[in-house]
Formats: C-alpha cells, sequence, structure tokens
C-alpha cells in the first residue's frame, strides 16, 4: 500500500503530467492512471499514457478511459496524440493499436532504464483520422456490445472496417502488431456525482 501510495504521489506532484484516475464504477474500483505528457501547444499535440490500466479485450473500461482521453485531447483543438512504449513491451503497442493508433516507427536506443538499453515505438492518431475511429471504437464499447456480467458480443476486430487495431486497410496485419491535480475519470454507468470528471 505505501509503494501504491508513493507512486501515485509521484504522478500527481509531476509538473510534466495532468493525470486523471480511473474508476470501474461496476466495481467501484480505481483502476489506474490515464496522463497527458509532453504537451507542445503550439504544435497543437500531445502523449497519453496508461497505467497501469488493463487494456486486454476483456476489460473494457481501460478502452473507454483511453477513448476519453483522446476525445477530450481533440476536442481542446490538439491535432495529434501521441503514445510510445517499449518496443519490448507488446500488449502496450496492442492495446494503442486497439485504440486506433497508426505506428510511425522505432526510435532506437533511446534510453537506458533499469540497465537496458530500450527502444521506443512511437505510435500516433491525427484529428482528420478521429472521427472513423472514434465511431468504431464507440460501436465495440456500446452496452449493447456487452452480456450483463460484462463480456463482449463482439470482438474488436468486428468494427475493424478502417485502419485499426493494426489492421492495415487490404486487411493485413501492420508492422506494429507483433499541473499537477489528480482528475477523476469514469469509466462505464455513472452514478449522479457532482465530482468533475471526463466521461465516456
Amino acid at each position: 500500500m505505501a509503494a501504491t501510495a508513493h507512486w501515485i504521489a509521484g504522478k500527481v506532484n509531476d509538473d510534466a503530467l495532468v493525470p486523471y484516475a480511473v474508476f470501474d464504477l461496476r466495481s467501484e474500483q480505481a483502476v489506474g492512471i490515464v496522463s497527458y505528457m509532453a504537451i507542445e501547444r503550439k504544435w497543437a499535440r500531445l502523449r497519453s499514457a496508461m497505467s497501469p490500466v488493463a487494456t486486454d479485450e476483456k476489460h473494457p473500461a481501460g478502452y473507454r478511459s483511453g477513448l476519453a482521453a483522446a476525445q477530450n485531447g481533440f476536442d481542446h483543438g490538439y491535432r495529434r496524440l501521441e503514445w510510445k512504449c517499449d518496443s519490448m513491451n507488446v500488449a502496450s503497442r496492442r492495446a494503442a493499436e486497439r485504440l486506433g493508433f497508426s505506428w510511425e516507427g522505432r526510435l532506437r536506443q533511446r534510453l537506458v532504464r533499469k540497465g537496458r538499453t530500450r527502444d521506443s515505438d512511437m505510435l500516433s492518431i491525427i484529428d482528420g483520422e478521429w472521427p472513423a475511429r472514434d465511431a468504431a471504437l464507440r460501436a465495440w464499447l456500446a452496452a449493447e456490445n456487452f452480456t450483463a456480467d460484462g463480456q463482449q458480443i463482439k470482438r474488436p476486430r468486428r468494427f475493424a472496417n478502417i485502419n485499426l487495431w493494426g489492421q492495415n486497410r487490404n486487411g493485413t496485419r501492420s508492422r506494429c502488431a507483433t499541473g499537477a491535480t489528480l482528475h477523476r475519470l469514469r469509466v462505464g454507468r455513472a452514478r449522479r456525482s457532482r465530482r468533475p470528471a471526463l466521461t465516456c
């Protein structure tokens, strides 16, 4: 518990981050943090990061939080949303793909972390792509696509008729397929609350 509190305090007090707490309203549990970082207003671009929100197909809360964060960024006039991850972190890269990010390349020997030289994969969504990707995500995450116990009925690929979830337009896999206030981000069906939040 102490280690978790220390980790959260680090996010809250980091002036380079704008963090949002993610709560799953079904379980009433905090499930992670979504943050904006690398904000460059001059060029209307920013980067998002999710940790440690679950982002596999069985945990849509992570994708709802990512969807809300992306929508909020574009609603505020940003033209480019970035995602950067360790090239060895396949789960993070696949989460970005499912959210509609396109792989742009690999920054080799970008940094050294825990004694290991790390390559970083860069992905992005730009404003012109967002409406179609937003529609596909919302179709997948719609309440009618999930059973009462939260199981998805149709998998994400059923909605991937655009360059989304690692698919190129020809249907082949893309190369990437292998302030310091803690805000509140609510996902799922919200109850009445006076607390400010991003909602999806």
